[in-house]
């Protein structure tokens, strides 16, 4: 059984216009449960947590994290492109070219993963706005040894794509890496020449500024 026991002292707050003051606030938590050593039941170790947070006047909580406010931004056409780079072995790109991965096509499935991920963005990145996107696009180059993929996100918004961009990228190549892991493993099981890099913004656009 887990025993839980919290101890708060002093904890004070007052709400003021527009925002929430902690004012001369000390937390102290401790938790404690008991843990059997094996073969001696009876025997307990107690483990304790000490949990502590201040807050002084000066603390605001915008300190703590928000959300941009965008309210007064117009609403103009964005675009951002990114491109980012998956690096194979050779014969793990010669088995993708002669369409011989287990798990199916890795650009088919990337593609719908960078799709996907650019809707989900602002599900992924704390503080990112949630954007209508108008259009996105995958592309994919390959040569040898590598896979670079190219993301490209269009929306009428007040706030840039690059993010939404970024993010296609990333889970493009991530997923690309899952559909291959399997050739791309040594006896080890460790991937020794496996890498994703070059995770960037090619370029970045909204009206007015092309």
């Amino acid at each position: 059984m887990i025993i839980l026991r919290i101890n708060i002292l002093q904890f004070k707050f007052a709400i003021i216009p527009s925002q929430l003051s902690f004012r001369k606030t000390i937390i102290r938590s401790i938790i404690k449960f008991p843990v059997s050593k094996v073969n001696k039941p009876e025997s307990q170790d107690m483990v304790r947590v000490n949990l502590k947070a201040a807050y002084d006047d000066t603390s605001s909580p915008k300190n703590l994290g928000r959300m941009i406010d965008i309210s007064e931004k117009p609403i103009v056409r964005r675009e951002a492109v990114a491109e980012g780079k998956i690096n194979l072995q050779p014969s793990t790109m010669q088995l993708i070219n002669k369409g011989q991965i287990e798990k199916g096509d890795p650009l088919q499935i990337a593609l719908i993963g960078a799709i996907q991920a650019v809707k989900s963005t602002s599900r992924n990145l704390m503080m990112c706005h949630p954007i209508s996107v108008e259009s996105s696009s995958v592309e994919f180059f390959k040569t040898e040894d590598s896979i670079t993929a190219r993301a490209t996100v269009v929306a009428f918004a007040k706030t840039g794509v690059e993010m939404e961009a970024l993010n296609a990228v990333a889970n493009a190549l991530l997923n690309v890496w899952d559909v291959v892991k399997k050739y791309e493993k040594d006896t080890k099981g460790q991937y020794p020449s496996t890498s994703i890099t070059d995770i960037h913004v090619v370029t970045k656009k909204k009206a007015g500024s092309y």
